[in-house]
């Protein structure tokens, strides 16, 4: 009962947070209706939009059922999909989107796997997603440079794209020179708030948390690619067309707006925003993420455009799993109860 109502405050939170900020959005640097921001919108790229968004959501659960058949675990292929929906819906009402992996651990569980398959599963599946995000990184940020003609260096073009990624990066090595390597920042290193703040995160364990996933990814990726190498091959290939149909999201919404982009153009902003939502402490990462939107792509589409073009990523990538994936969350956590 008492997890019911978190989850059930949780989706009154990421709901209200969403909501608001896509009004203000709207309100203050819009300043267009709503219902006028949608004048002249090609509902045809709409609907191919939700196509490649079934087809993501296809490819997740191919990645999980290719992984689970390696491991000899026999569930439906639908199963997979359910799970992966029912998930994303705990992930958007959850601080710091971090409720799915625990849940999708325990529902493997109850399907009679042992706590330790049900990991080493999902943190494989973790895991290839999390190298190609990598790999995707650096290659979209080629891609961006490499756009801008040589005769006509503009820094604006991927500002957001260079802030984003240097301040994440700063922070990265100030904090790893900070807690564990630098002598020269000895001194530093015994303020109250940082001597606290080490405390904390050592109380956590949270490199030893690290560590061990990344211990455990390896043993499973080892165990698998040497048992089955081919299949291993299919769940890569479903990676990369998850990471592809999610891409062509942004494209669809641009074109639908008739908006003449790249394909390319995008790729490194959108990558960037999905680092960027990881560190939102709301609920889903609702309400910071829609600033994030508009501060990414408001020179590409326009203030007058802006607002749609968050209402419209926020309706494929959230609402549709909150609502679909609401559905299947309580279908699957009923029959754990029975």
């Amino acid at each position: 009962m008492r997890e019911g109502r978190k989850v059930g405050s949780g989706i009154w939170y990421t709901l209200l947070f969403s909501i608001v900020s896509i009004y203000l959005i709207f309100r203050v640097v819009v300043k267009v209706p709503l219902r006028q921001s949608f004048v002249g919108i090609n509902w045809f790229y709409i609907a191919l939009g939700f196509g490649a968004l079934f087809l993501m959501w296809l490819a997740k659960a191919s990645r999980m059922y290719i992984i689970g058949r390696s491991m000899g675990i026999h569930l439906k292929f639908f199963y997979y999909l359910q799970l992966y929906l029912a998930t994303c819906f705990i992930a958007h009402v959850t601080p710091f989107n971090s409720g799915g992996t625990p849940l999708q651990i325990y529902l493997l569980h109850k399907q009679g796997i042992s706590i330790g398959v049900a990991t080493v599963l999902t943190v494989v599946d973790l895991g290839l997603n999390t190298l190609m995000f990598l790999i995707l990184i650096p290659v979209a940020l080629l891609i961006n440079i490499q756009l801008i003609p040589n005769n006509n260096w503009h820094f604006t073009k991927i500002r957001p794209v260079f802030t984003i990624l240097g301040i994440s990066l700063g922070g990265v090595i100030i904090c790893w020179f900070l807690f564990f390597h630098s002598k020269l920042w000895l001194r530093v290193r015994q303020w109250s708030w940082i001597v606290k703040l080490r405390k904390f995160i050592n109380h956590k364990d949270w490199r030893q948390h690290l560590h061990h996933e990344w211990n455990q990814f390896k043993e499973g990726w080892s165990l698998l690619s040497q048992q089955h190498p081919l299949t291993m091959v299919w769940a890569i290939a479903a990676v990369v067309f998850y990471w592809l149909c999610y891409l062509i999201i942004a494209p669809m919404i641009f074109w639908a707006m008739a908006k003449t982009i790249s394909f390319f153009d995008l790729i490194g902003r959108q990558l960037l925003f999905n680092f960027a939502q990881i560190f939102i402490p709301t609920p889903g990462g609702s309400g910071g993420s829609e600033l994030i939107l508009v501060y990414l792509f408001k020179n590409l589409t326009g203030a007058a455009r802006i607002g749609t073009f968050v209402l419209l990523w926020k309706i494929y990538t959230f609402f549709s799993t909150l609502l679909v994936g609401s559905f299947f969350f309580w279908k699957l956590t009923k029959k754990v109860d029975r």
